[in-house]
């Protein structure tokens, strides 16, 4: 399945993209605030995430501390975006985008999270700006 395929099960149309590592794609849809994601790992798993209904997002990593005897390091074991729900009860969705159990190495991934963690995050944001309007316009026709 592609990105375009998946975003048209609900009539949307992907106009930002990226893959990488021959394994991952992400998609938005803007104006539909809809959220395409692939992972195609010999497990494909995708996602069609409607903004509407996310309350928040966050990059998820899950990292461990080596230690020698001069010095010592963080490894990045794993490297997500965690979309939270407004509908309470609802698990959260992570959206991988490393996992060290896969590859040896990072090749960017830590950067494409980031910027696709503020894509989202002004998506999100467009969306919470326009309610404060629609409750005012309601409570001033109530008045």
């Amino acid at each position: 399945m592609k990105l375009h395929e998946l975003a048209s099960q609900k009539n949307g149309h992907i106009n930002q993209s990226e893959f990488w590592r021959n394994f991952y794609a992400i998609g938005l849809d803007q104006e539909n605030k809809l959220l395409a994601y692939l992972r195609n790992n010999g497990e494909p798993l995708s996602f069609l995430i409607d903004l509407h209904q996310v309350k928040s997002a966050k990059i998820h990593k899950i990292a461990r501390e080596v230690k020698s005897d001069t010095s010592k390091r963080i490894i990045l074991d794993y490297v997500g975006i965690e979309l939270s729900y407004l509908q309470e009860g609802l698990k959260s969705t992570v959206l991988e985008f490393f996992d060290a159990e896969l590859f040896t190495d990072l090749n960017g991934e830590s950067v494409i999270a980031e910027s696709w963690l503020e894509l989202i995050q002004n998506t999100l944001k467009k969306d919470s700006e326009v309610k404060p309007k629609s409750i005012q316009n309601v409570a001033s026709a109530l008045l």
